[in-house]
């Protein structure tokens, strides 16, 4: 164990200085550019870059996708082009918010902004060296494999044919809903339903033919473990030879997730080829996308075949792209028809227009119900589910409203800030399907931009998504058949819909051992609970709710006085030499404080070593934070008080609460004692 230790400090240390080396022999040895007439233009504005030793630490963050609140402060102080720097990218990329230089550079400049960013080492794996739609680089063999998506699978003619694939994974998510909402629930959570009937149409699109649904479940899982992990895999973005050493276990199970997708997707692929050889010709043949991948050549590659990673990286981005993206926007459109109850009664009385009582909303309905579509745009509108698209670079150096953007640099745009603009839309925060009927502000808006831009939910120009009108039919389809079969209403009588948006991290949760955990009630505590919460057993404990729990606040203030997570601060040191209490204290001496010593002191706590959280409710005791007179010092006292210290509340309420409300907690075995002694 302590070689490891001495292994990975080692390394660390190296890996640093390594750093700071070729920072400084590069600002050293730096050749001038080659001029360009664009020298003299400067740069986007934004803040100042993170410093070598920023950068490093920066590897350890978890994710640099929620940089909204960031961007929106940078857009205020200068303007709608900024850049600053993150991680993943060898140069500060430039962010656009604004729909006229958008529809300038997207679609005016359409070809210089078209390209793609340099994939880093575990999104070459991924897309077998960028052969795949969305990142391959801007040339021929994107636009072979782009061609072929969009004429083979995705064209219109070609969408009818999964038509009764549709109409059966349709009946199969109602018969799911209607089960668990008449087996006595409270609530019906929702969202994992529609992310399975997504899935399992896409899976029939891909392979063409119905698998069962414990296989979908498994390629499904795969497709999630992707997605959860792949943020964590940015850290190898920089110095991959040194990361890949200092997180060897994570780049292993990178490598272990491409071989258990391979051997999933492969057999499946195999498959396909042999039934293309003898049935490619008998009626009733569904022709799917890995026909399509397997007949593909490549002129512009050698005329070659695709090879079979080629083929599952394919696949998977085929079922990833389309999967979270529909059913996050269906269930956005879905919770503002809960919310707003009188656009959910408009839409069903013009579903009842169109179609019979007893039947299902065909395809061809949906051309009549204008309403519907009015809905669905709204809901794309005020939720896109992706607030940028993905990202793209100029093939050359170029100028770009007075700035100067370097080749290869990273550019991307807002689609949400976009959708928002005040300038364009009445109230845009309102979710209004009326704005895109006749009168409105959004009649007859063009998503895909080519005239100009409004809205850009699947972004616009040469890159913009070849799948827009399979999900638009889906949406469509889906939301037509929900509301007709259902009314749809909140969990609970008077409950406030949560409309936050938020950057969504997947993460698995331990399973407690089945012995340990009985649902039942927990006195006191959980009675506190259950009078803000109420007693809905499905709904959680939100963050808000936090606020009117007071006997929940004491409690965790004893638990962090009687247990504190440190029985010492982080060692202090003098500035200077001083006297303190009639002892000398040299410059730089260390100087620590004993906070269990603190937290246990008798002459303030009444039997301290006991577990009573009625003495924050009795004295009135405090919550933390810096100031004279501490009664207790979990987080440390005054200058260097722990920064997290809200956060840590935050986090020890919010669970402490939740675990209370779904779980009594108890020994394993009734006559066992629980030792209470520290180690």
């Amino acid at each position: 164990m302590e070689e490891h230790c001495l292994f990975y400090l080692a390394a660390l240390a190296i890996f640093i200085l390594i750093l700071v080396m070729t920072f400084f022999i590069s600002s050293l040895l730096q050749t001038p550019p080659r001029q360009h007439k664009t020298a003299s233009l400067p740069l986007p504005p934004g803040p100042q870059p993170l410093s070598v030793l920023g950068t490093f630490f920066a590897l350890f963050r978890r994710s640099e996708f929620d940089v909204e609140p960031l961007l929106r402060r940078l857009h205020s102080q200068h303007g709608p082009v900024v850049s600053f720097r993150l991680l993943s990218f060898p140069r500060p990329p430039i962010f656009v918010s604004d729909r006229v230089l958008a529809h300038r550079a997207l679609v005016g400049r359409g070809a210089t902004f078209a390209d793609r960013p340099s994939a880093i080492d575990p999104g070459l794996i991924i897309s077998s060296n960028r052969h795949n739609v969305t990142g391959a680089p801007y040339g021929p063999v994107w636009r072979a494999l782009r061609r072929n998506l969009a004429t083979k699978v995705l064209h219109p003619s070609q969408l009818r044919v999964y038509s009764p694939a549709r109409r059966q994974v349709l009946d199969v998510l109602l018969k799911d809903l209607e089960t668990k909402s008449s087996g006595g629930a409270a609530a019906v959570v929702v969202m994992e339903s529609f992310r399975f009937a997504v899935f399992s149409l896409l899976a029939f699109m891909c392979f063409g033919e119905r698998l069962d649904d414990e296989k979908i479940r498994r390629i499904a899982s795969l497709q999630r473990e992707l997605l959860s992990n792949f943020v964590s895999f940015s850290v190898f973005a920089v110095y991959p030879k040194f990361t890949k050493l200092l997180f060897r276990s994570r780049w292993k199970k990178l490598l272990d997730f491409r071989s258990k997708q391979e051997e999933t997707y492969v057999p499946l692929i195999d498959a396909r080829r042999n039934l293309l050889l003898r049935r490619r010709w008998e009626d009733g043949f569904v022709y799917s996308y890995v026909d399509s991948l397997v007949d593909l050549e490549i002129p512009e590659d050698g005329g070659r075949k695709l090879k079979d990673g080629e083929i599952v990286s394919l696949c998977s981005e085929f079922l990833s792209a389309g999967t979270d993206t529909t059913a996050t926007a269906l269930q956005w459109i879905m919770a503002n028809l809960v919310k707003r109850p009188d656009i959910q009664t408009k839409l069903y009385e013009e579903i009842e227009r169109v179609v019979e009582k007893d039947a299902v909303v065909r395809e061809e309905d949906l051309q009549r119900m204008p309403y519907l579509k009015a809905v669905v745009l709204e809901g794309l509108r005020r939720h896109p589910p992706g607030h940028f698209v993905l990202p793209h670079t100029v093939t050359e150096e170029v100028e770009f409203e007075g700035y100067r953007i370097p080749k290869g640099t990273v550019v991307t745009f807002s689609v949400a800030e976009i959708g928002w603009d005040g300038a364009v839309w009445t109230e845009p925060m309102e979710f209004r399907p009326e704005r895109f009927l006749e009168g409105g502000e959004g009649e007859g808006v063009d998503i895909t931009g080519v005239q100009e831009i409004r809205m850009m939910p699947f972004g616009v120009g040469r890159r913009i998504c070849p799948a827009m009108g399979l999900a638009l039919l889906h949406l469509e389809y889906f939301v037509a058949n929900l509301v007709k079969e259902f009314e749809w209403m909140p969990a609970a009588d008077g409950e406030e819909i949560d409309m936050t948006e938020k950057v969504e991290r997947c993460s698995k949760r331990e399973s407690f051992p089945e012995r340990e955990l009985e649902q039942t009630n927990m006195p006191k505590l959980y009675e506190e609970i259950k009078c803000v919460v109420g007693t809905n057993e499905n709904a959680m404990v939100r963050e808000k709710d936090l606020l009117r729990m007071p006997y929940l606040k004491a409690m965790v203030l004893e638990g962090l006085r009687q247990h504190s997570p440190g029985h010492f601060v982080l060692p202090h040191t003098v500035l200077e030499k001083a006297e303190f209490e009639g002892y000398q204290i040299p410059k730089g001496v260390a100087v620590t404080f004993a906070v269990t010593k603190i937290g246990w002191d008798g002459v303030v706590w009444t039997k301290p070593m006991e577990f009573r959280p009625e003495r924050f409710l009795e004295r009135g005791g405090r919550e933390g934070g810096g100031g004279d007179g501490h009664n207790q010092g979990p987080e440390g006292p005054r200058q260097r008080i722990s920064p997290t210290i809200g956060l840590a509340l935050l986090k020890l309420e919010y669970f402490v609460a939740n675990l209370v409300k779904e779980f009594e907690w108890k020994p394993t075995t009734e006559e066992e004692e629980i030792n209470m002694t520290k180690k």
